[in-house]
């Protein structure tokens, strides 16, 4: 189990059911299982807690396991009570650091008002045409993202109850924390700036109005259509946010773990550009109906959005510092 990782929990249970004995599980594997919901059984943990599903949620505060791991404790109804340890695990951490906001999505653009019906008249009149769909509102700009961190990072080798070496690290800064890897593993240090908003979608152009009607002895016809109203361009999206600043002090003893810690300080990508809005279509006639009742003539569509700018880089430093001061005090664990 990795701390802060959600990990399913399987219960299987043999038991004996007047007289013959049974399995039961939460799934199903053979034809012959019983199933049983999760909820029954008893499960807790002073490390974690355990949702209706059975997933357990393990504490995120590497400290809480490093000396016990994840203790479990199960009851089951009518049955035995009993506990499983579970070592801890770190396989899952390959980030570590600040995660800065992106900004916010731009909001869509309004839709274009219907163009209003002509007046009825004679065959030769201007006001029979329809007016023209009014054309759709621009989507507004994404947020920019949200600056990134300034850290200052130390690292040492150290070991736990379970593990004779692991590597340690300590942020501070405008951000605290503090986390374990595997020792070979490859951990990245982020203090990046916040994704771009995606800008907003432009909005749909406005239908064009019907034409009026002309002619009472031979059978009213219907004068001409409004042209569609186009459709709204789309949002810009959002700036990406300024990369922050890692100062990284390792431990001199251990020169080999400047190859262990990669830091990544840029900038954050920018935000996509929204999408343009489809153009109005002309009131639907038997003229312009296509196989599925729409119309085949549409106003123009507004134009995709630009991408939003990528955040300025920041700043990254490696040096050599006496870090025995920041791993002290850290009960089961222990520098090297």
């Amino acid at each position: 189990m990795c701390p802060g990782e959600a990990t399913p929990i399987d219960v299987k249970i043999d038991a004996t059911v007047n007289g013959d004995p049974v399995t039961l599980r939460s799934r199903r594997e053979a034809l012959e299982d019983w199933i049983f919901d999760p909820r029954q059984v008893g499960l807790a943990s002073d490390q974690g807690a355990f949702d209706d599903e059975a997933i357990f949620h393990p504490d995120p505060d590497m400290h809480a396991s490093a000396l016990s791991g994840f203790l479990v404790r199960t009851r089951v109804p009518n049955g035995p009570a009993f506990a499983v340890r579970f070592a801890p695990s770190y396989d899952c951490v390959k980030a570590v650091g600040a995660i800065r906001h992106a900004g916010g999505a731009g909001r869509g653009g309004m839709d274009g008002a219907y163009g209003s019906k002509g007046y009825d008249g004679s065959k030769s009149d201007p006001s029979l045409r329809g007016d023209t769909g009014m054309p759709g509102g621009d989507g507004e700009r994404g947020g920019d993202g949200e600056a990134g961190a300034h850290l200052v990072v130390d690292a040492t080798w150290v070991r736990t109850p379970f593990y004779p070496k692991l590597l340690a690290v300590r942020w501070s800064g405008d951000a605290e924390g503090f986390a374990l890897a595997p020792a070979d593993a490859t951990l990245r240090i982020l203090a990046r700036g916040g994704e771009g908003g995606a800008g907003g979608r432009g909005g749909d152009g406005g239908r064009g109005g019907d034409g009026g009607f002309y002619g009472r002895r031979r059978g009213r016809g219907q004068g001409p259509q409004g042209a569609a109203g186009a459709g709204g361009g789309g949002g810009q999206g959002g700036v990406g946010g300024e990369g922050g600043s890692i100062e990284l002090r390792l431990d001199p003893r251990f020169p080999e773990l400047a190859d262990r810690l990669v830091l990544d300080a840029s900038g954050g990508d920018g935000g996509d550009g929204g999408e343009g809005g489809l153009g109005g279509e002309r009131s639907p006639t038997f003229a312009y109906q296509t196989a599925d009742g729409r119309s085949s003539f549409r106003g123009v569509s507004g134009p995709r959005g630009p991408h939003g700018a990528h955040g300025a880089e920041g700043q990254t430093t490696r040096g050599v510092s006496d870090v025995t001061a920041r791993f002290a005090g850290l009960g089961p664990v222990a520098p090297l």
